[in-house]
């Protein structure tokens, strides 16, 4: 009987360590692109539909990032934006701001 709850107990840390552990594995760079994945989320029409493109270097105090990404607007065209995502000193939480050259661009083709 020792025997096979050793199996077990060696199975359930084998399955924690490969699926379900959280983040933890993770580097620093991709734990920050994914609190910005969920603030980038927060804000869209149809979050199912985003898609990352590209990520920057984290950098400054407290840390920011670059980040290209695609989403659906209302009328179901994917359209791509980028922007800064600001990040809170735990890295837990972080605020979004479209780029201005990004919103120029959109103001220009609404017109």
């Amino acid at each position: 009987m020792e025997k096979q709850d050793a199996r077990n107990w060696g199975l359930f840390v084998l399955v924690l360590a490969l699926g379900g552990g959280g983040v933890w594995w993770l580097s620093p760079q991709q734990r920050a692109a994914r609190v910005c994945d969920d603030a980038i989320r927060a804000e869209l029409i149809a979050p199912s539909t985003y898609r990352r493109i590209k990520t920057g270097e984290l950098f400054g105090d407290p840390p920011s990032m670059s980040i290209v990404y695609e989403a659906k607007n209302a009328f179901g065209v994917a359209i791509e934006h980028r922007g800064y995502c600001k990040l809170n000193a735990e890295r837990s939480a972080a605020t979004w701001s479209q780029a201005l050259d990004d919103l120029i661009r959109r103001q220009r083709e609404l017109r």
